[in-house]
């Protein structure tokens, strides 16, 4: 244990240099670079507290905790700074998976494989990352006001928080914990998301996947920006694999109150039983929803609600 201090003009060298050649193989953004901190090195064990670093002359200050025994693989990242680039670490364009994907059933391919990375499969073992930036990049995209506490644990995704803005005007704002991710995901969320433009519902359509980030149903759900809805997503709860969703506040300029009861979850909704009921006092988002649900064909509507029922 001790002080540790590295630099030189490139992280892309000490990373090739300490870790091998394929270890900068994601590196798109080097130069110069300087990291100190207290280090304490185990067996199985390192630990960097206190630490500072800066990157092309951007600062940021965290910790990083690493340690496998019998009981498997803890990693805990927590980083600060007014800047932050994934690529710095060798996170080359990194991307997260769809969102439906995430909290539908059985995700797999043809083969049988999960579709999700190892890290978030609970593969790689224990995560936790504390993440708070002004901006944090990714190579192709961009997120603002960034505030996030989520662990990875026992194949459970847990989120104490999770805030962040886009330069596109959507906003999110989350916590909850989902267990068995992808496979038979059981849980919680609740959620606070704004858009404020058609370009913000874009990118939230694109992050959701799934039937969400389909070209007609982008193009509907961008009719009712801007939008701020809060709700709450309860996952088997209910029944086993079914979803069900409460949200209200406001859309297209009126309120907007919804309750979905899916027994057949998020991605298979259409599949076995659903019972909606949506209230709004805007008509274009009445119509946005009887659309959405097949047709007008079969609900009923009024001055205030629509109501829809399934299977």
């Amino acid at each position: 244990s001790g002080d540790l201090y590295v630099g030189g003009v490139s992280a892309a060298h000490v990373i090739s240099w300490a870790l091998g050649p394929g270890a900068t193989s994601g590196i798109s953004s080097d130069g110069p670079f300087a990291v100190d901190g207290k280090m304490r090195l185990g067996g199985s064990s390192l630990q960097l507290s206190n630490a500072r670093a800066e990157f092309s002359g951007v600062p940021i200050r965290g910790s990083v905790s690493w340690r496998e025994n019998k009981n498997g693989k803890r990693l805990a990242v927590e980083i600060e700074g007014r800047e932050i680039d994934t690529r710095w670490g060798g996170l080359n364009d990194f991307q997260m998976p769809a969102i439906v994907d995430i909290l539908s059933k059985s995700v797999e391919t043809a083969s049988g494989d999960n579709v999700l990375p190892a890290w978030l499969s609970g593969d790689f073992g224990d995560v936790r990352l504390r993440v708070r930036a002004d901006t944090l990049r990714n190579g192709s995209n961009e997120l603002k006001d960034v505030n996030a506490d989520i662990a990875l644990r026992d194949n459970r995704i847990e989120i104490a928080t999770a805030d962040f803005k886009t330069p596109s005007g959507l906003s999110v704002s989350m916590e909850g914990s989902i267990a068995e991710p992808s496979k038979a995901p059981k849980g919680t969320l609740r959620f606070v998301i704004g858009a404020q433009n058609q370009e913000a519902v874009t990118t939230l359509a694109n992050a959701l996947g799934g039937e969400a980030s389909r070209g007609r149903f982008t193009e509907r759900l961008s009719d009712l920006a801007p939008f701020r809805l809060a709700g709450n997503l309860a996952l088997s709860q209910r029944l086993p694999n079914a979803a069900d969703i409460d949200v209200d506040g406001m859309a297209s300029g009126g309120s907007v109150e919804a309750q979905l009861r899916l027994d057949g979850g998020i991605d298979h909704w259409r599949e076995k039983s659903a019972d909606i009921l949506v209230r709004v006092k805007d008509g274009k988002a009445a119509r946005w929803v009887a659309n959405w649900l097949g047709g007008a064909e079969g609900f009923e509507t009024s001055n205030s609600a629509l109501n829809g029922g399934s299977g």
